[in-house]
């Protein structure tokens, strides 16, 4: 069953300062073949368009919206009907207003998601921070990409790379999040991990 997935990222078609668009370009191009549509919603921020190193792709709608309250407020609320509504981790730009608006945005039946792309942004999700945006309203989002199906290595002789198709793994999970709703034990098993 093919899904419109909304993605907030910082960019998908300019990698200058962002070195998550190499992800975004895998992960989305491949949930694309896969038979889902994909808009990737991106502020005009931090010279990002006047560096652009792709064309816009053919898999991709790309909305690019004023770095302004108002400018990220309109782009939500084209977003509003998808399938799935994504935000990214550092976006760059209103990123805490994204964080308290996507989970409530979204329609009955259909999924909010937090891809983390960096590694200390995790201990901010997890509501360390005093203030922190993700529990606003008693709204969450019901996934999180993690990127590895394992356990959290306990030693460092455990600790490692695995091999693997990154872009794939990370599609299957996103799909599978708009595919499906998560079973207890998914919930459990994910969290245990935490």
């Amino acid at each position: 069953m093919s899904r419109d997935i909304a993605f907030f990222g910082s960019s998908l078609v300019s990698a200058y300062w962002n070195g998550a668009a190499t992800y975004y370009r895998g992960v989305l191009q491949a949930l694309a073949a896969n038979g889902h549509r994909i808009t990737f919603y991106e502020p005009d921020a931090f010279d990002r368009q006047k560096h652009r190193d792709i064309p816009n792709p053919d898999w991709a709608r790309i909305v690019v919206y004023p770095a302004t309250e108002e400018g990220v407020g309109r782009a939500l609320e084209q977003a509003r009907d998808a399938d799935l509504l994504v935000k990214a981790s550092g976006v760059g730009v209103f990123d805490r207003l994204l964080e308290e608006r996507v989970p409530g945005l979204r329609r009955e039946g259909a999924l909010a998601a937090f891809w983390d792309v960096a590694v200390l942004l995790p201990v901010e999700g997890v509501g360390l921070v005093k203030g922190d945006a993700m529990p606003v309203g008693g709204k969450r989002l019901q996934h999180a990409a993690v990127v590895g199906g394992g356990a959290v290595p306990i030693g460092r002789d455990q600790a490692g790379a695995e091999k693997g198709d990154i872009a794939a793994h990370c599609a299957a999970a996103i799909s599978g999040a708009a595919n499906s709703r998560p079973s207890r034990r998914q919930i459990a098993m994910s969290s245990s991990t935490r």
